[in-house]
């Protein structure tokens, strides 16, 4: 875990009864590390100047170096044919352990974003710095390069809180931790994959506005962080 992450925390207050959702404004930064680079908010990766939600400030602070290390795991979940709410919890996860940076140190010999331990059998110190091969160690399954267990040998993984489903493949001191990047990831693999729409005109297309002003669109079809029970769900529309 290197360096503090802020994140805002919404109430929600029904009658007599109140609960705490998950973050749903985002992470406003996310803060440098000993390791960082240049280029944070440079926009040099496409992402749209629109602002659909809270959230869009979380995204827009990553550099070039974190979404391309997000893009690779997504690409590699996709080859392995493994559903977006995989991409999600490794992504959340090497925000935890990196905050998406392919580190050269770490705890003890734990190396890469994924901070896996050449000790520990995850491969040679090369074969984990490198991005595409930390990510299909940390998914496992059949495709695994390696014979430590990853999240596709995690029963029922696709139904667990995110933080217990990282938990069971990274063993970490602090298992709780990877709960807070759950936002942040979720609305990275809806924005790099394009299911927020990206602030295209809801006239386009086949699709009309229910009304033609006077409303805020809260809510776009594909993965998101349900308003109503917290977590990473999948909003059909």
């Amino acid at each position: 875990m290197r360096g503090p992450v802020k994140v805002a925390v919404a109430t929600i207050v029904a009658g007599t009864m109140a609960a705490v959702a998950v973050p749903v404004a985002m992470l406003a930064s996310i803060m440098s590390t000993e390791a960082g680079s240049g280029g944070r908010g440079s926009g040099g990766y496409g992402l749209s100047p629109c602002t659909l939600t809270a959230s869009t400030a979380g995204v827009s602070d990553l550099d070039d170096e974190q979404v391309a290390n997000a893009r690779t795991i997504i690409a590699v979940g996709k080859s392995m044919a493994i559903p977006p709410r995989g991409w999600v919890i490794a992504i959340a996860t090497a925000l935890q352990e990196s905050q998406l940076r392919n580190l050269d140190y770490g705890d003890r010999d734990s190396l890469g974003m994924m901070q896996q331990r050449p000790s520990m059998g995850w491969g040679s110190p090369a074969q984990v710095q490198d991005p595409a091969y930390a990510a299909r160690a940390f998914f496992g399954g059949p495709k695994s390069p390696t014979g430590n267990s990853g999240l596709l040998s995690v029963k029922g993984w696709e139904r667990m809180p995110l933080w217990e489903a990282a938990q069971t493949v990274q063993r970490s001191g602090f298992p709780l931790a990877y709960a807070q990047h759950e936002a942040l990831s979720t609305e990275i693999v809806e924005r790099l994959e394009g299911t927020v729409a990206g602030c295209e005109d809801l006239a386009t297309g086949p699709w009309r506005p229910p009304v033609n002003s006077g409303y805020e669109l809260t809510s776009s079809y594909g993965w998101r962080v349900s308003p109503t029970v917290g977590g990473a769900d999948f909003h059909t529309g």
